[in-house]
């Protein structure tokens, strides 16, 4: 271990004496310290006792040249003493945290081992320091806690008996234990939970991926398939000591090894038979660059390691080697069969050539390489950022290369340099003063026809080279990335080249777990456990640049995930006990089964709060901190991940199945802020529940998700293609669109330009036709009681691009039928009366035909709208026409002479025609709905009858009263003086009619009792006709009032009803067109308006207010439950020292 001395500390004087009399110097030397270790801004510096703790302050300060010459730079400002700590032993293992054994006392509690964050020691002003006490142990005199930097473990003894041996639990890699020097190891290989070495003595070593033990070990006689020895090989690789080859120790190719033997030059190569004519010049004398140029011959092997865990050698064979000086790297196709080499400037493809039978079968094949092509144009100043071999596909057949000329990438033929395919500019586009280099940083092979590319800001795209337009496969947009290493480092590459190689750079490889667990979930479409586990347990091979020991690197930190797993079993968790750094890194772990912090804590609200205010204060600082550097666009790069775990539900899905709609109101609030893509796609199949549980803030989260892209944002100016009578362009498109498509999709290039603004909006699916969630979100909008709902623009929007597929087949397969239909009715009802006195073939032949036509296409168009039925109301009139035309043709067919009367009710079969006729003219009202102009009064009209149910129970118990009232003095009369009707229906009839200003009152003074008549009449006229009418027509002004006030939203929701109800009549081919991609985005373009970022200012300012509004409500709520919490220890406290007082008394 080296030790470098950072700087001497001088113990200063205070600035005023403190309470004990004691100086700095005289503390310090009261306490022996066993431990001392500085914070992380040099600040302070914590020095511990067996019992105490010592905090000093330090400070630079003006040195003289004395003090400079001492090397004195700081010096310690004041020293506080924080007794009771009883920390025994301590292992600071970084500036973060540290473990320690403790013994009781009042600040640490029980005795045991101890992980504790060091900024929580700073912090005295914290209720209670951020310690956690992992497991039981004897301390007392006992020490002994050490840590074992290289298997990343810490051993302490935990009873008389026993030492316990555990990982830093709160970083996120894991040492594998036993495990020697990097160098030592040929080969390495990762099968789902384990991880296989190869050794150079041929042993084969099985480690647990999860907990880093080994499972297994085998000696070279049990692990490999053939006898030769591993002793003199090593991993080929070609490089300098500045920049080490590592293309066969990272993880790119550890599917498969390259081993050389340097230690043994191949003095009988035939170097004829190897180069051919290329020894040779061909002006005479002189030598060829091949045959002068230095080198020596050496024999390679092409290992991988088996799941079987044994060592297969695929072939080996002989090659000519130029050096540690000169470039020379080696790439093998997937299938094996070809080999790219790359000399300098020269790229040769070779291709293989089997040996013949060799005598022993089992030996693997000794190979040779002939040439296929000498590839001269490739882009070598894209080849240098990194040793990966991005440029060509896995089968080396084809390769990314740049046209200068015109300025674009394409794919080349590897054997004759062809053409294959141009990518487009859209996807890769460098244009002019532009890096081609930066851009070639984003691109990956994924396979020979699949390959993935990155943009700006951090959408991924993976794109089908096959198809002549490049078509699009997945995407993602990858969070919180930041791509600015790519452009400070050289020797960089987005897919391969990571810039994390530390192991304590635990918030970094958090966030890059997040993102790689992100892409492989939505981009590379992974959803088996198996696969999932895979990237949240991985190999890491880039510790100090690949020459550090291998470790197992995980999404999540064992201190971490026992936090969250106490805040799932304790109701009121206390939370603000851990500093806001804990807490940052709280958020980013991703534990098993795919949980986040939010799965745990979805029922807490407290701590959700809590959560959120701490991201929410990181994202500022970072702003501000971008906003000191003139890098705006690089600020606020943090979120909390919010994805599904493994069972499909996110942290959202528990809380709307719990019915935890608080937590799910915040949850949708504090997601408001969250960038494209980050978590629409998780939460899209609850859309429709969320319209049903009517959450405050889905409205605003809604409109929220109004989100620009960088290509987006240079769309400034233009004349937007306005259609349907909207005052926007509404269409849809790729989260990554081809900037000149997009200009033809959305511009008119012939009008005037103005200020535009165009947005995606961040709701997947519910546009589409072809989706299920579609259907349900537009079922749950039609019966939404939350009018506001459809006020906002992110709904109107939804609307607007799916109502003119609706209304054309609606009006198509529905109203028109429907008009000939209720036509055809009517001419029948009416011309040929409907069913009594048909006409024969002999009196009027034509009359008797044209019944017949109508009587068939009653029968046909009443069967098709049976077919397709919404509600009773088209479902009984098509039922009546149907037994109402079968009745006219059995009585002209069948029963021809005869008098229908005879054996036909003729009063129910015209009470029948009468509610069909009726039903078939109220239906016409559904079809007004489809118009804007007789659609608002329709819905009026429905409103206003939902408005009266209750006036009507009462109207109607009013009516049944007064006329109980007439209906008994009326039966009371003479037969001749009955006013009341002469049965009770008829009494029903004549007390309505009253009560609607019917005042014919010629019998009343002929009833039994003309006084009490005359009384409940004019009863009748005032309760009724002046009360209960005024009150009604109150109502229904009051009705009127509210929907004219919401119009628009009213007429948003009737458009969503019919969505809802008739798309099932829109065939398959018109939807696919509507929208041919699920994975496409709705995007609106509007023109801005002269005040509107006027508007958006005040807005901001108000979004400000109401944060401090809120911020300040919290603060109040947590000095509440403070004030609450001292007041109740106070009184504990004194209630103790009265009982003890009272016991000695």
């Amino acid at each position: 271990m080296v030790v470098t001395r950072c700087r001497k500390i001088k113990i200063g004087e205070p600035d005023k004496p403190s309470e004990d009399g004691l100086d700095n110097l005289q503390k310090i030397g009261a306490n022996p310290i066993h431990t001392a270790v500085g914070s992380k801004d040099d600040k302070f510096l914590l020095m511990f006792s067996k019992y105490d703790l010592l905090k000093a302050k330090i400070e630079a300060q003006e040195q003289t040249v004395k003090e400079k010459k001492a090397g004195n730079s700081h010096k310690i400002k004041e020293v506080t003493l924080i007794k009771d700590f009883n920390i025994q032993s301590l292992q600071v293992i970084d500036s973060d945290y540290c473990y320690s054994l403790s013994n009781e006392s009042s600040k640490q509690g029980r005795p045991g081992f101890y992980i504790q964050n060091l900024a929580s020691f700073i912090n005295t002003s914290a209720k209670e320091t951020s310690n956690f006490r992992l497991k039981a142990a004897v301390v007392g005199q006992n020490d002994l806690l050490d840590y074992y930097k290289d298997d990343q473990r810490i051993a302490y003894i935990s009873s008389y008996d026993v030492i316990r041996i555990v990982p830093l639990l709160h970083r996120t890699v894991l040492g594998f234990i036993g495990m020697r020097p990097r160098d030592e190891y040929l080969a390495f290989r990762r099968f789902k939970d384990k991880l296989y070495a190869l050794d150079k003595l041929g042993a084969l070593t099985t480690w647990s991926v999860t907990t880093g033990k080994v499972l297994e070990q085998k000696t070279s006689n049990t692990a490999l398939n053939y006898s030769e020895s591993f002793a003199n090989y090593e991993i080929y690789q070609n490089g300098t000591k500045e920049r080490p080859d590592i293309t066969y120790k990272s993880e790119w190719y550890s599917e498969r090894t390259l081993l050389v033997n340097k230690t043994d030059n191949l003095i009988d190569f035939n170097q004829e038979q190897f180069y051919g004519v290329r020894l040779n010049s061909e002006l005479g004398a002189n030598s060829s660059y091949v045959s002068t140029i230095e080198k020596k011959f050496f024999k390679f092997r092409y290992i991988e390691i088996l799941e079987s865990q044994e060592v297969y050698e695929h072939f080996s064979f002989d090659h000519p080697y130029y050096g540690d000086d000169k470039l020379q790297r080696l790439f093998f196709s997937d299938n094996m069969q070809y080999m790219l080499e790359r000399q300098e400037q020269n790229v040769i493809l070779y291709q293989k050539v089997l040996p013949l039978k060799t005598a022993d079968a089992t030996a693997p094949p000794h190979v040779t390489w002939k040439i296929v092509s000498r590839i001269k144009r490739v882009p070598f100043d894209l080849a240098e950022c990194t040793f990966v071999n991005f440029l060509f596909s896995p089968s080396l057949l084809m390769y990314l290369d740049y046209n200068k000329s015109q300025k674009i990438f394409v794919i080349k033929n590897s054997l004759d340099g062809s053409e294959y395919r141009r990518i487009p500019s859209g996807l890769m586009n460098p244009g002019d003063g532009k890096d081609i280099t930066l851009v070639g940083k984003k691109f990956q092979w994924l396979s020979n026809n699949y390959v993935r590319v990155v943009n700006n800001d951090g959408i991924e795209k993976t794109v089908d080279i096959s198809t002549p337009e490049c078509e699009q496969i997945s995407y993602c947009s990858v969070p919180m990335l930041d791509m600015e290493y790519l452009k400070k480092e050289k020797y960089s590459h987005y897919f391969y080249d990571m810039s994390i190689t530390k192991e304590n750079q635990t918030i970094e490889r958090l966030k890059r777990k997040y993102q790689e667990y992100f892409t492989a979930y939505f981009s590379s479409g992974l959803r088996d456990h198996g696969d999932l586990y895979n990237i949240l347990f991985e190999v890491d091979f880039n510790v100090d640049n690949c020459q550090g020991k291998v470790v197992a690197d995980t999404s999540f930190t064992y201190f971490h995930w026992k936090i969250a797993e106490l805040m799932e079993s304790i109701p009121r968790f206390n939370i603000k006990r851990y500093h806001p750094e804990e807490i940052k890194v709280l958020a980013l772990n991703i534990f098993p089964q795919g949980k986040t912090v939010l799965h745990y804590a979805y029922k807490n609200l407290h701590i959700i709060q809590r959560f959120y205010r701490v991201i929410e204060s990181e994202v500022k600082k970072q702003k501000e901190q971008a906003a000191l550097n003139d890098d705006a666009e690089s600020g606020g790069v943090f979120e909390i991940p919010f994805m599904k775990d493994f069972n499909g539900k996110t942290p959202l899905h528990l809380c709307i199945e719990g019915q935890n709609l608080k937590s799910a109101d915040i949850m949708i609030n504090k997601l408001c802020n969250d960038p494209l893509d980050s978590h629409a796609r998780a939460i899209n199949d609850l859309l429709p529940s969320l319209v049903e549980a009517e959450l405050p803030s889905l409205g605003q989260y809604f409109d929220s998700r109004f989100l620009q892209t960088s290509l987006l944002k240079d769309f400034r100016r233009g004349a937007v293609i306005k259609e349907g009578g909207l005052e926007y362009r509404i269409t849809t498109s790729e989260l990554w669109p081809d900037k000149n498509e997009l200009k033809k999709q959305v511009f008119d290039t012939s009008a005037v330009d103005t200020e535009v603004k165009l947005e995606f909006l961040d709701m997947c699916g519910v546009h589409c036709y072809t989706e299920q969630i579609g259907q349900d979100f537009f079922n749950a909008l039609s019966d939404s009681g939350n009018l506001a709902l459809f006020g906002h623009r992110s709904i109107q929007a939804i609307i607007d691009f799916k109502w003119p597929l609706a209304q054309e087949y609606t009006t198509k397969v529905l109203f028109i039928p429907f008009g000939f239909y209720l036509c055809i009715f009517v001419a029948w009802s009416n011309a040929f009366n409907g069913y009594l006195y048909p006409f024969t073939k002999d009196t009027w032949y034509e009359m008797w035909a044209a019944e017949k036509v109508l009587c068939a296409l009653l029968l046909f168009f009443s069967v098709y709208f049976l077919t397709s039925f919404w509600n009773y109301v088209d479902f009984f009139p098509s039922c009546l026409i149907i037994a109402i035309v079968s009745i006219k043709l059995k009585v002209q067919f069948f029963n021809e002479g005869e008098d229908p009367a005879d054996y036909i009710d003729m009063y129910a079969l015209s009470s029948f025609h009468s509610l069909a006729s009726f039903l078939m003219w109220l239906k016409l009202l559904y079809f007004m709905r489809i118009f804007k102009e007789t659609g608002y009064l329709v819905k009026i009209i429905t409103e206003c009858i939902k408005d009266m149910k209750v006036f009507l129970l009462i109207f109607l118990t009013v009516i049944v009263a007064f006329n109980e009232a007439f209906q008994r003095l009326s039966e009371a009369s003479g037969e001749e003086a009955q006013f009341n009707g002469l049965n009770w229906a008829q009494g029903y009839a004549f007390t309505f009619a009253l009560a609607i200003g019917d005042t014919r009152a010629d019998l009343y003074d002929d009833s039994i009792a003309p006084a009490v008549v005359w009384f409940i009449f004019c009863l009748v006229l005032l309760i009724m006709n002046v009360v209960m009418l005024n009150l009604l027509v109150a109502i229904i002004s009051l009705s009127f009032e509210n929907i004219n006030e919401s119009w628009e939203q009213t007429m948003y929701q009737e458009r969503a009803s019919i969505i809802a109800e008739n798309s099932y009549l829109i065939p398959y081919y018109r939807k696919k067109s509507h929208c041919p991609d699920k994975d496409q985005y709705l995007l609106t373009a509007r023109e801005l308006l002269e005040d509107e970022g006027k508007d958006e200012l005040v807005e901001q300012v108000q979004n400000k207010i109401n944060e401090i509004e809120v911020s300040l409500n919290e603060f109040k709520k947590e000095y509440r439950e403070t004030q609450d919490e001292f007041s109740s220890n106070v009184q504990k406290q004194l209630d103790d020292i009265i009982a003890a007082v009272v016991k000695k008394a």
